[in-house]
């Protein structure tokens, strides 16, 4: 029984989707998104545990952007950023949510790994990586 959902939001779809499947792999429901509006639709639907979000996606907004629209609307979401520009992620600090981050190029093992730590060892089957 898959126990937490979360919503993986990446323009590459390769990248995006081997996040998923990592995630799906490792017991959780997973669905994407290409970009903010799509995940910002998507996340006025309930069921959400998580979001895994890239900061820098084309479109009308980034992915902090979505961060603090997703705080506005669910406060006690954690959100998990993911980014190869560390340089982007001073913005970050100052929007006082409830996040964390991973750089790229990251190992799946890390992301599932954060992931974790962020809903819950308990939140998803146990699978090994």
């Amino acid at each position: 029984m898959v126990a937490t959902r979360i919503l993986v939001v990446e323009d590459e779809n390769v990248i995006r989707e081997m996040m998923a499947e990592a995630l799906s792999g490792a017991g959780f429901g997973v669905d994407q998104a290409a970009d903010a509006e799509m995940a910002e639709a998507l996340l006025e639907a309930d069921g959400y545990s998580l979001l895994v979000t890239d900061i820098h996606m084309p479109g009308r907004y980034d992915g902090l952007d979505l961060a603090e629209r997703t705080h506005a609307l669910k406060p006690d979401m954690p959100i998990l950023v993911v980014t190869g520009r560390p340089d982007a992620l001073g913005r970050l600090d100052g929007l006082g949510l409830q996040t964390s981050a991973l750089i790229k190029p990251f190992r799946l093992a890390e992301l599932v790994t954060a992931v974790r730590g962020l809903v819950g060892p308990d939140a998803a089957d146990m699978r090994p990586l």
